[in-house]
C-alpha cells in the first residue's frame, strides 16, 4: 500500500534535504538564510522539525539531499539503514517499509552526517476466511489431537500474526485449548470453532470409546470333555490390565492336534479321535488355552434320571462302569465300590436339592412349609455380617443362592429365613413360575473305595458341611475326578484323599471353598477354581479357592484360580514337598499363593496378579507369601499388581510334624515383579533379627519394575528403598527398572 503525498525538508549548510513521498512532488521552500558554519553542518530533519516518522508495510518515502557550497564541490550523499529487514534505503534515498519494526536511516557525505528514525507498522488487512485442518477427526476417549488454523484475506493470501479464538460446542465431549489442542472426554460429537476478527469456521470431532489394550485372555471352560463325533462350545474374553472384560474383540482359534479334535472360528470343538488337545484363543497378540479331552463313547450300565444310583452300585460288582444319562438326578448319594467308574452324558446333573413348589402368603412373606431339615452339622467361623453362613441348607431361586439370615425380620429381596423347628422357609421374592430348590443331601460321592473315577458330571447344590466336599474323598484312595463341573455346594466342592487326581474340572461358587483336604501324592491339574466362598465364611478360618493340610508330594499345576473370597492356593499345616507350578492366580481377595506353617516347597513359573486387597496390611495380601515355612524356593514367577508382591514372615508358630515352623532357607530368584501398593521382602515379630542375617534367606536375580514406589521393599523390620535393599545384600544380580 502506498501513502498519500507528503514531503519533508532537511537542511544541510546552504543545502536543502527534502523528503518526498513517492506519489507526490509538493515541496517546502528553501530557507533564505544560511547557517554560519559552512562545513560539517549536514542536518537531516523532517517536516516541522520532526526527527522520526511512521510508515506502513509496503509504503515508500523519498529522501533527497543537495549540497551547495561556495568553497567546496558538491559531494555525493551515502544512505544506510540500521535494520534493512525493516526498511531499506536505496542509493538515491528511497526508503521502502518491509516489515514491522524500527530502523534508523542515515545520510552522510564528506562533510557531515545525520539520521532519522523510521517506524514501520504492520499492514492492517481484513481477514476474509479461516480454515481448520483437519476439518473432521475421530478420536478415542482420552486422546488428544492438534487442529491448525489458516487465516486468509480476500485475495487468498495467508495472513499471519492474527489471534484465533477456539471453542467447542460441548465441553463434556471434547475441550479445545487456545492452541487448538482437542482432548476427547466422552463418546459423542463436538463441533470445534476457530474465529478471527468476526470470521469463523468449524471442524467436527467424533469421539469414540477408548481403545483399551488387551492385557490377558480367558477361555471358558478351561477344561472340557467331548465324545468323538460330538461338539463342545468354548468362549473367550479379552481383559484389560485391571481384569475388566473388553468387548468387540475378534479371536482366532487353533487346535494343537486336528487329528484328535478341531475347533471352528467361533470356538466350537469337535471330537475326532480319543486323546487330549490344547485349544488356543488369541486376540491382540494375547492368548489363553483350554484342555479338551476327546473320548470314545462310554458303554456301561445305564442309569436314567429318577433311578437310584446307589441301588445300581449295590446290584453290580466292583469295577462296573455306570453311564449316567442326561437330565437331573435328584438327591443322589453314592458310596462306590472299588474300581467303579461314573460317567455322565453331556447335560447330566447330580443335585443334592429338592424342588420346593408350594408357597402361601403369610404376613407379607412367601412361606413354604413341611420342608426337610438337616442342620445337624454347624461347622465353621463366619464373617461378622453373615452369622449363619455355617448352616448347611441353602435355598436357590432360579439357580441363584439366596442369602440365609437369622430371623424373619431380616428377610428382604435376595434373603431367606429357615425356621427349622417349624420346617418353614420365608422369602420376600415372589416364587411364582420360578424354580425354587432347597439343598438337603449331604454328599454326592463318599466312601473308602479305591480307584474310583467320576467324570463328565455336573454336581451341584449339596448340603455338605464346611471342610467336607460334595465329592468327599479324605478316606478314599486313588480316585480320579476329571472333566466335571462342581458348583453351588455349601462346603467344599471337592475334598481330596490319598493319590487323588483332580483334573480338568470347573469348581466354582461353593459356599466355603473350591478344593481342600488331606492326602499324599495328590495331583490338582488344569482346573478352573473360581468365585468360591459365596456364603462368606471367615477366610482367616478357612475359605477361598483351595486349602491343603498335611499333604506329602502335592502337585498343583496349570490351574486357573481366580475371584475367590480368600486365598487362591493355600497350603496350611505340615505340608511337605509341595509343587505349585504354571498356575494362573488372579483377583483373589487374599494371598494368591500362600504356604503357611509347612515345609519344603517349590513355587515356580506361576502368573500371579491383583491378589490380596482384602487382607491388605503388614506383609499379608501378597501375590506369593511364605509364612513360618522352611526350605521354600520361589522362582520364575510373574507377580504383578498384587497388594504385596513376594513376602515372607516369621511369627511364633511352634513346631510341627517335621520340625520347627521357621522361615529359613528361603530362596527367591528370577521372578518378574511389578509391585502394587505394598512391598517385597521379609519381616518378623518375634524379636529375632537372625532371620535377616543368618537363616539363609536370599533374594537374587529378580527383575523389579518399580514405577513410582518409594519404598517397595521390606527388610530388617522396615520398609526400604531399592538402594537400601541392595545395601543389605539382597539381589546383587537383580534388575531394578523405574
Amino acid at each position: 500500500m502506498r501513502a498519500h503525498a507528503r514531503s519533508r525538508v532537511v537542511l544541510v549548510g546552504w543545502s536543502a534535504l527534502t523528503l518526498l513521498s513517492a506519489c507526490g512532488d509538493e515541496r517546502i521552500a528553501e530557507p533564505t538564510t544560511s547557517p554560519a558554519n559552512l562545513r560539517g553542518s549536514l542536518s537531516l530533519g523532517l517536516a516541522n522539525g520532526a526527527t522520526s516518522d511512521t510508515l506502513s508495510v509496503g509504503e515508500t518515502a523519498q529522501l533527497t539531499a543537495n549540497l551547495r557550497n561556495n568553497r567546496k564541490r558538491p559531494r555525493p550523499t551515502v544512505w544506510s539503514s540500521s535494520a534493512p529487514n525493516v526498511a531499506s534505503v536505496s542509493s538515491s534515498g528511497l526508503v521502502t517499509a518491509l516489515s514491522a519494526g524500527a530502523t534508523t536511516i542515515k545520510a552522510t557525505n564528506q562533510y557531515a552526517a545525520d539520521s532519522a528514525d523510521i517506524i514501520v507498522r504492520a499492514t492492517s488487512v481484513v481477514p476474509a476466511s479461516v480454515a481448520i485442518k483437519p476439518d473432521s477427526t475421530a478420536d478415542a476417549v482420552g486422546d488428544t489431537v492438534r487442529l491448525t488454523s489458516t487465516v486468509r484475506d480476500s485475495s487468498g493470501a495467508i495472513i499471519t500474526g492474527r489471534a484465533v479464538n477456539w471453542s467447542t460446542s460441548d465441553t463434556s465431549i471434547a475441550v479445545v485449548s487456545s492452541a487448538g489442542i482437542v482432548t476427547a472426554r466422552k463418546v459423542g460429537l463436538a463441533v470445534v470453532t476457530a474465529a478471527c476478527d468476526g470470521v469463523a469456521t468449524t471442524a467436527k470431532v467424533f469421539v469414540t470409546a477408548a481403545t483399551v489394550a488387551t492385557a490377558s485372555v480367558t477361555v471358558s471352560p478351561t477344561t472340557a470333555n467331548v465324545n468323538t463325533g460330538k461338539t463342545a462350545q468354548l468362549s473367550a474374553t479379552a481383559l484389560d490390565a485391571n481384569g475388566n472384560a473388553l468387548s468387540g474383540r475378534t479371536f482366532t482359534w487353533a487346535s494343537s492336534n486336528q487329528q484328535v479334535g478341531t475347533v471352528s472360528a467361533t470356538g466350537l470343538v469337535t471330537g475326532v479321535a480319543p486323546g487330549t488337545i490344547t485349544v488356543t484363543a488369541t486376540t491382540d497378540g494375547k492368548s489363553q488355552t483350554a484342555q479338551v479331552t476327546v473320548q470314545a463313547p462310554v458303554t456301561g450300565t445305564e442309569i436314567y434320571p429318577g433311578s437310584d444310583i446307589q441301588a445300581a452300585v449295590n446290584a453290580n460288582p466292583a469295577g462296573t462302569t455306570f453311564l449316567l444319562k442326561a437330565g437331573v438326578h435328584r438327591r443322589q448319594k453314592v458310596t462306590p465300590k472299588d474300581g467303579n467308574t461314573f460317567v455322565g452324558e453331556p447335560g447330566t446333573i447330580l443335585t443334592g436339592a429338592t424342588l420346593v413348589t408350594t408357597f402361601v402368603r403369610e404376613s407379607g412373606y412367601w412361606v413354604a412349609s413341611n420342608l426337610p431339615v438337616d442342620d445337624a452339622w454347624v461347622v465353621g467361623v463366619c464373617e461378622d455380617a453373615f452369622p449363619v453362613c455355617n448352616r448347611l441348607q441353602e435355598l436357590f431361586l432360579d439357580d441363584v443362592p439366596l442369602r440365609r439370615v437369622g430371623s424373619v425380620a431380616e428377610v428382604t429381596s435376595g434373603r431367606w429365613y429357615f425356621d427349622t423347628g417349624a420346617r418353614k422357609a420365608y422369602l420376600a421374592d415372589d416364587p411364582t413360575s420360578r424354580k425354587v430348590e432347597l439343598s438337603i443331601t449331604t454328599f454326592a460321592f463318599v466312601g473308602t473305595a479305591r480307584n474310583v473315577t467320576v467324570r463328565g458330571l455336573i454336581i451341584e447344590k449339596y448340603a455338605n458341611p464346611a471342610q467336607h466336599g460334595a465329592i468327599e474323598g479324605p478316606t478314599s484312595t486313588a480316585w480320579i475326578i476329571r472333566d466335571n463341573e462342581v458348583r453351588l455346594n455349601h462346603g467344599l466342592g471337592i475334598g481330596v484323599g490319598n493319590a487323588m487326581q483332580i483334573i480338568n474340572n470347573r469348581v466354582h461358587h461353593q459356599g466355603q471353598m473350591g478344593v481342600g483336604g488331606i492326602g499324599s501324592d495328590v495331583l490338582v491339574e488344569n482346573n478352573e477354581i473360581a468365585y468360591n466362598n459365596t456364603a462368606h465364611f471367615s477366610s482367616g478360618w478357612e475359605a477361598g479357592g483351595t486349602k491343603f493340610v498335611k499333604t506329602n508330594r502335592l502337585v498343583v499345576r496349570g490351574n486357573f484360580v481366580h475371584h475367590n473370597r480368600g486365598p487362591g492356593l493355600w497350603t496350611d499345616g505340615d505340608n511337605i514337598v509341595t509343587l505349585y507350578e504354571g498356575n494362573r492366580v488372579e483377583d483373589n481377595a487374599e494371598m494368591g499363593i500362600f504356604h503357611e506353617i509347612s515345609y519344603s516347597a517349590i513355587i515356580r513359573n506361576n502368573t500371579v496378579r491383583r491378589n490380596g486387597f482384602q487382607s491388605a496390611g503388614w506383609l499379608y495380601g501378597a501375590g506369593i507369601m511364605v509364612s513360618a515355612s522352611s526350605n521354600v524356593e520361589v522362582s520364575g514367577n510373574v507377580v504383578e499388581g498384587n497388594y504385596n508382591a513376594i513376602t515372607a514372615v516369621q511369627q511364633p508358630r511352634g513346631s510341627g510334624a517335621y520340625g520347627p515352623y521357621s522361615t529359613e532357607n528361603l530362596y527367591v530368584h528370577d521372578n518378574d515383579i511389578t509391585p502394587g501398593t505394598g512391598a517385597t521382602g521379609l519381616a518378623q515379630d518375634i524379636g529375632d533379627l537372625s532371620y535377616f542375617t543368618s537363616r539363609n534367606n536370599r533374594f537374587d536375580r529378580n527383575t523389579y519394575r518399580l514405577g513410582t514406589s518409594a519404598r517397595p521393599f521390606a527388610w530388617m523390620n522396615g520398609f526400604r528403598t531399592d538402594v537400601d535393599w541392595r545395601a543389605y545384600g539382597n539381589d546383587p544380580n537383580g534388575t531394578f527398572a523405574r
